[in-house]
């Protein structure tokens, strides 16, 4: 199984839908996208392709500052995707491990704690099905903060 990044800044870039239908050719059944663009999302939704999403470095302040602020972006950017959308992951920041930015990596933990809660409310408050795939990111995000 192969995995692939996908980045969107660039010029003259594919619909969502039609990056979608290359990715299920190419039997790709992994991906991260380095944002929570609504219209992606809404492009993989069915498609059986699981998805990290993510959460980028211009985010992390605020985030740190409190739960709240993580229950509404995983109530505006995840949950309302799930379950058609297999979200199997949130990624904190981009390139922070290595850099030489140590107030990101500071944040960084914090938000992780606070998405980590903020997923956890809403996993005990949904059907079945969403209870599932906001267990499998719950899952995903513990193992990912036992490693940093």
């Amino acid at each position: 199984t192969y995995r692939v990044n996908y980045g969107r800044i660039a010029d003259n870039l594919r619909s969502p839908e039609s990056v979608v239908t290359l990715l299920k050719a190419a039997k790709i059944k992994n991906i991260r996208i380095y944002d929570v663009d609504h219209q992606v999302l809404h492009a993989l939704k069915g498609s059986g392709i699981e998805i990290v999403v993510g959460l980028g470095n211009e985010f992390l302040k605020d985030m740190s500052v409190g739960e709240d602020r993580a229950m509404s972006w995983v109530k505006e950017n995840v949950q309302p995707f799930l379950p058609g959308t297999k979200i199997r992951g949130i990624a904190v920041g981009n390139e922070i491990l290595g850099g030489t930015d140590m107030d990101n990596y500071c944040l960084m933990m914090h938000v992780r704690l606070h998405l980590l809660t903020a997923v956890m409310k809403c996993f005990f408050k949904r059907p079945p099905e969403t209870q599932k795939a906001l267990g499998a990111v719950l899952a995903a995000g513990l193992a990912d903060f036992h490693h940093v």
